[in-house]
């Protein structure tokens, strides 16, 4: 069995591949909850995005990986609520 070696360094230490997803994922949650929903939604996503990418390898990963479709849910319904809120009182 070969095994592959690069004669570049790999300068990242193991596990920081989950810090990413993990920051965006409760800054989604955070800004799920304040005016700003809209951007706790695009963040949630990206969280998943990045997330999925290293979840299976870092704990950190996944928990910004839950996080992250936590705060896509809240930031989903709560626009869902404002967008019918205005389209109800446009029809009035």
């Amino acid at each position: 069995m070969a095994e592959y070696y690069s004669n570049e360094p790999d300068n990242r230490r193991k596990g920081d591949e989950g810090t990413l997803p993990l920051i965006l994922g409760i800054l989604s949650i955070v800004f799920a909850f304040t005016f700003s929903r809209l951007v706790g939604f695009i963040l949630g996503i990206i969280a998943i995005v990045k997330g999925n990418q290293y979840r299976h390898i870092d704990n950190d990963a996944k928990v910004g990986f839950i996080c992250g479709i936590v705060g896509l849910c809240i930031s989903s319904i709560a626009l869902m609520f404002i967008f019918f809120i205005f389209s109800i009182f446009i029809w009035l």
